[in-house]
């Protein structure tokens, strides 16, 4: 039913919790979802977790494509939270997403990856939109 109504998170380690709402007020509504926004101001709380093996370095949030915030995650980092408040135009769309660079334990993985010849698998999360309207 998740997938259906588009409330969906992809991920190859790191996890996502997104939530946005109305500055002024009311329900927060997550990753899929749509936010009426009559104030033109909505506030965007994210949370990254990840496991001690997992590291997404850097998390980005954007508003229509363009990175409204985009800033490093701490090394080791198992938490790493961020709300900020932005003003949008309806409608819009929010993204969420986190990476790495450093690729994930080939025991969790495989080795398809070094086969051909890359890295490996790395750390990557996103969210479905969130449309505001």
């Amino acid at each position: 039913a998740a997938l259906r109504a588009r409330r969906a998170i992809a991920t190859t380690g790191p996890w996502l919790d997104v939530e946005v709402v109305d500055a002024s007020g009311g329900t927060p509504v997550g990753p899929g979802q749509v936010l009426q926004a009559p104030s033109g101001r909505i506030r965007i709380d994210v949370e990254l977790a990840q496991a001690n093996w997992i590291h997404a370095t850097r998390l980005r949030i954007l508003v229509a494509g363009a990175a409204v915030k985009s800033e490093a995650v701490p090394l080791g980092s198992r938490r790493h939270r961020v709300s900020i408040e932005v003003a949008v135009a309806a409608p819009t769309w929010i993204a969420v997403d986190a990476s790495g660079d450093d690729p994930l334990p080939v025991e969790m993985t495989g080795r398809y990856q070094q086969e051909k010849g890359r890295p490996g698998v790395v750390p990557f999360a996103v969210i479905n939109p969130i449309w505001i309207e």
